[in-house]
């Protein structure tokens, strides 16, 4: 049996909803978000780099980005493959291999973007996923972080 744990979070950034999501179709950028953020207790254990990035013409489906990462003495790869593009509205990357999936939203609100970030895994062992979670990931304020590493890259 496989259970799903769902974290989200969004933030207002001062630009269009075209920027804000040009910024987000490059892997580079996204890279960057989802692992270079400081966050609370993740960044004090994991060191990671990103080993490749391959961009479609358009940055749509087929996009990908794999990163290397070091947790103490155990190194992990992961790749994110983008699974859904939709121009100005939705980017969905998944790590088909670990169960996880990055969702960003593109809302046009009154003066800008809303930007939507969701942390999506499925996993058959949940109670190491509370654990981690527990021990190093704070997900609503780690995603906070990210989402702010987004507003300040963008809006300067």
């Amino acid at each position: 049996m496989t259970t799903t744990f769902t974290h989200q979070r969004s933030i207002h950034i001062d630009a269009p909803v075209e920027k804000v999501f040009d910024y987000l179709k490059d892997p580079h950028n996204t890279y960057a978000v989802a692992c270079e953020t400081p966050t609370s207790r993740i960044d004090r254990h994991v060191k990671g780099e990103l080993t490749d990035a391959t961009m479609t013409p358009d940055g749509g489906v087929g996009t990908s980005w794999s990163f290397t990462a070091r947790l103490v003495l155990y190194r992990f790869d992961a790749t994110f493959t983008r699974e859904e593009y939709i121009p100005n509205a939705r980017i969905v990357d998944r790590n088909a291999k670990a169960g996880v999936a990055f969702t960003l939203g593109f809302e046009p609100d009154a003066t800008g973007t809303t930007l939507s970030l969701a942390w999506t895994e499925s996993t058959r062992f949940p109670l190491l996923t509370l654990l981690w979670d527990r021990l190093y990931w704070d997900a609503d304020h780690d995603l906070d972080a990210m989402l702010r590493s987004v507003k300040h890259a963008v809006e300067t």
